[in-house]
């Protein structure tokens, strides 16, 4: 069994001040007449993906005809360009300005924040701890390749909640560490899952892990706290590779106990 906690309650509209401007205080940002707030990908917010989007809007004069985002977290990106597209503006000279969309998740609590105002959405829910059963999805065989190299590791992974949305487990590296799956999410064929790596006493690396798991293979892409990106696969162990579940003995998170 596996305690997993979930918000029940509907989020809350809070208008705050607008920060003072930290980059390009000469720019001028219209008065928004229409103002749409983007919902937070369930994916990135599963992971605690956070992160300011900024986002250049060019407008004809009211509206919005392009909207790209210039940097931020991927996984947030296109929920703030899809948002930023259905906005208007207060009649002023057709050109180019940068929206700024702040996503942060403290606790419980979900914030984010848009353009001149400031719309701040929180998530303050009681907390419910509720057991669930979990499926074990089996022992996977991965390489992951990137910025420093290819390396290896083994993950094993369970789905568990009221609809099996959520993936629990433990990674081994080929150091023979074994950490647990910080947090991880499934949806169809998409997979999330977060692994914080102690590195050394006092600090831990945090990389997060995407992919689409299709029969016996996983493939996607990762990137951790330092920047690094890259891509890894996964292949599903059978049942008969003790050699690959021997590596999960001794595991302090095993999800089947």
């Amino acid at each position: 069994m596996k305690r997993i906690r979930q918000s029940c309650l509907p989020w809350s509209l809070f208008l705050w001040p607008a920060p003072l401007p930290t980059q390009q205080p000469a720019e001028v940002v219209p008065q928004a007449t229409v103002q749409t707030n983007p919902t937070y990908p369930p994916i990135a917010r599963t992971a605690h993906i956070q992160g300011d989007v900024r986002v250049k809007v060019t407008t004809d004069g009211t509206s919005v005809l392009s909207a790209e985002a210039d940097s931020g977290p991927p996984l947030l990106r296109k929920a703030s360009e899809d948002a930023a597209r259905t906005w208007k503006f207060a009649p002023h000279p057709a050109g180019s300005f940068h929206l700024t969309f702040h996503y942060m998740i403290m606790g419980d609590q979900l914030a984010l924040s848009q353009g001149t105002g400031v719309v701040v959405v929180v998530a303050s829910p009681p907390q419910l701890i509720v057991e669930y059963a979990s499926m074990d999805l089996g022992v996977w065989q991965g390489r992951r390749r990137g910025q420093n190299g290819v390396s290896r590791f083994a993950v094993r992974l369970f789905s568990t909640g009221e609809r099996g949305q959520w993936l629990i487990g433990n990674l081994v590296g080929t150091d023979g560490q074994c950490v647990e799956i910080d947090s991880g999410t499934i949806d169809g064929e998409i997979i999330a899952i977060t692994v914080k790596q102690p590195i050394s006493d006092a600090k831990t690396l945090s990389t997060i892990y995407t992919g689409r798991i299709k029969d016996d293979k996983i493939v996607g892409a990762f990137v951790d706290d330092s920047g690094t990106t890259g891509t890894w696969t996964a292949t599903r162990a059978d049942a008969s590779d003790m050699q690959a579940i021997s590596r999960f003995h001794g595991c302090s998170a095993d999800a089947s106990e």
